[in-house]
């Protein structure tokens, strides 16, 4: 599954048949229909066992979880730019955690901005708190018999779809 971003779909890409190292993000631009790589840097992937690619707030992220079971968010602020991955949260509760916090993937702040709600692999919604820098699950009772799920973002547009005058 990809992200969109920027005017391009966005998925993990792993460049050499090592398992996990290097990584980097493949970049399809839906209008020029080009493909082209988002390379993270040096650091984002020291000891790094996963990456996972995300959106917040119109940018580019991703989340790296390590095997140290240190989980670190970093958001591209200046799209392309490879210089511009900066680490917004760092926080313990990788693989090896109780319940694990593989595949976190960002969805969106709450509405005072003290939380960001992440989906633990479609397996379930979690709150992390930016002060207390602590993750907790979403209580959702009825959702108790749901295995799996899918969550996407979805952003407004002026645009109909199917609209034939638009090319």
């Amino acid at each position: 599954m990809g992200t969109f971003v920027c005017g391009a779909l966005h998925w993990n890409a792993i460049k050499e048949k090592i398992w996990g190292y290097p990584r980097s993000i493949i970049a399809f631009d839906v209008e020029t229909e080009n493909y082209g790589l988002i390379e993270l840097l040096d650091n984002m992937e020291n000891k790094t066992y996963d990456v996972v690619v995300g959106a917040l707030q119109g940018c580019l992220c991703a989340i790296a979880t390590h095997f140290n079971d240190t989980i670190n968010i970093w958001m591209m602020k200046d799209y392309g730019v490879k210089e511009s991955w900066t680490m917004l949260y760092s926080f313990q509760g990788g693989i090896y955690s109780t319940p694990s916090l593989y595949g976190l993937r960002p969805l969106t702040y709450s509405r005072n901005g003290d939380q960001l709600l992440l989906d633990r692999n479609g397996l379930s919604l979690l709150w992390y708190d930016l002060k207390e820098k602590k993750v907790k699950d979403v209580d959702l009772p009825q959702w108790k018999n749901i295995n799996a799920f899918f969550v996407e973002i979805c952003g407004e547009s002026l645009i109909k779809l199917g609209d034939p005058t638009v090319e």
